[in-house]
């Protein structure tokens, strides 16, 4: 906490430095944002992919995502500068878009499964039907026990 506080008073410093006094009379109050961090992003990553998630279940199609694809969004998507906004729009140009394109191409339907993996560096989307994307499940689930 006390951390906290010699940082802010700091930035105060630095502002009064900056600016006059008028102006940041003004201000009803300073927020500082802190860095995310990789488990913040994570986070960020899946409320987004939920989206998309919703957005496809109305086509009834369905898609998985692995940790190796998400960490390709977190590497290309986080600007330190910008924070997580533009994770939307990666996840947007190589998540939704292609899935948007598949579908108005007639690539995938109602019930299919669309595998999302990285390989050498790119997305890759595997067309998978519901019933064989439960079958595999089942095996991997029998593998593991």
């Amino acid at each position: 906490d006390s951390k906290n506080n010699s940082r802010d008073v700091s930035i105060r410093q630095s502002l009064e430095h900056r600016f006059r006094p008028e102006f940041l009379n003004r201000l009803d109050g300073i927020i500082v944002f802190n860095t995310l961090s990789k488990k913040d992003l994570m986070k960020i990553v899946d409320i987004q992919l939920e989206r998309v998630r919703e957005r496809l279940a109305k086509k009834e199609v369905s898609f998985s995502v692995s940790a190796a694809t998400k960490d390709l969004l977190i590497q290309e998507g986080y600007d330190h500068r910008y924070g997580a906004r533009p994770l939307k729009r990666i996840i947007q140009n190589k998540i939704l878009n292609p899935l948007a394109e598949m579908l108005v191409g007639g690539k995938i339907h109602a019930d299919d499964m669309i595998e999302i993996n990285v390989k050498s560096g790119e997305l890759t989307f595997d067309k998978k039907t519901v019933s064989e994307a439960k079958k595999r499940e089942k095996v991997a689930t029998a593998v593991s026990k």
